[in-house]
């Protein structure tokens, strides 16, 4: 069986990186990192310049290893475009955008992709489906150059790739280097068939985006005892994959997690380390995760 490579997507601690999460990220466990390239392609404000200092910085020190990063998907980088021209150009936007990544000494041997987005009507979805089958084929040798995989999202709602058997039409024909991120929040009401999905895709999976959600619309929660995933369930499923894949956590950045106006990074790494701790122990707690379900909590 393959490796399980657990990550922290950036947007796990929020959106820029200043001084304290700098310090934090620094003395903490987790050293493999997907970071939000968006913050390099729209660049805002000092504080974009700011987040991509330290997280060269970082990377040059070794703090953090970037495993993969994770592009954003405005029209402009949009592979699913419908008109042509404007889907060519979405491409060449997307090799842009890794040079640009390149030349700040921020690249990674993985990167992540949305297939679609939305709206996504039922009278395009055919042909938006094949502009991005089209743009995966085209842009595939380009990141195979760099020995880089390009990884497709499973997506939610209208998305296109919403589904296993439109993530099997992208990947059909594709080489080995073109891959899946399995996102287990964006399967909306089909949380039970996540083991089904996953072993039906593994062949193809590179990555996880993990967090728990309500069986209803992505949420982002954290790991474990939030939302409804059956995690004994969905950790079998992946235990069984050959290939090694990213385990990277992707949870919103809890705002209320702060101390005398200054956000407590340390306590939401901690959080995202426990939760790793929880998925690789995951039959361990099956017992306590039962037991709790029948506690009474003491003077209530």
């Amino acid at each position: 069986m393959g490796n399980r490579i657990y990550t922290a997507a950036s947007c796990t601690f929020g959106s820029y990186i200043d001084e304290a999460m700098e310090r934090a990220l620094r003395r903490n466990r987790f050293k493999n990192m997907e970071f939000n390239a968006g913050i390099v392609h729209y660049k805002k404000d000092e504080r974009a310049d700011q987040t991509i200092a330290r997280m060269q910085s970082m990377v040059k020190d070794g703090a953090i290893v970037l495993k993969s990063n994770h592009l954003p998907w405005p029209t402009e980088l949009n592979i699913s475009c419908y008109d042509e021209a404007d889907r060519a150009a979405a491409c060449e936007n997307t090799r842009k955008l890794i040079l640009k990544l390149e030349e700040l000494g921020l690249g990674s041997p993985a990167y992540t992709f949305h297939g679609g987005t939305e709206p996504t009507t039922d009278e395009e979805r055919a042909h938006r489906l094949a502009q991005t089958r089209k743009s995966i084929a085209e842009l595939a040798p380009f990141f195979a150059e760099r020995n880089a995989q390009m990884n497709v999202e499973i997506l939610p709602r209208s998305c296109g790739g919403n589904c296993v058997e439109e993530m099997q039409y992208f990947m059909d024909g594709q080489p080995d280097n073109v891959g899946i991120v399995f996102d287990v929040n964006h399967v909306m009401n089909r949380a039970e068939q996540l083991p089904e999905m996953i072993r039906t895709l593994a062949p193809r999976i590179h990555a996880f985006h993990l967090s728990d959600y309500d069986n209803v619309d992505e949420q982002h929660w954290t790991i474990p005892h939030c939302g409804v995933i059956n995690w004994q369930a969905v950790m079998a499923a992946i235990r069984e994959i050959k290939q090694d894949v990213y385990m990277i956590f992707e949870t919103h950045c809890p705002q209320s997690v702060t101390w005398r106006g200054n956000t407590e990074y340390d306590g939401i790494i901690r959080m995202a380390e426990y939760s790793a701790y929880y998925l690789e122990n995951v039959d361990r707690f099956a017992e306590l995760d039962r037991a709790f379900n029948d506690f009474r909590l003491p003077g209530n």
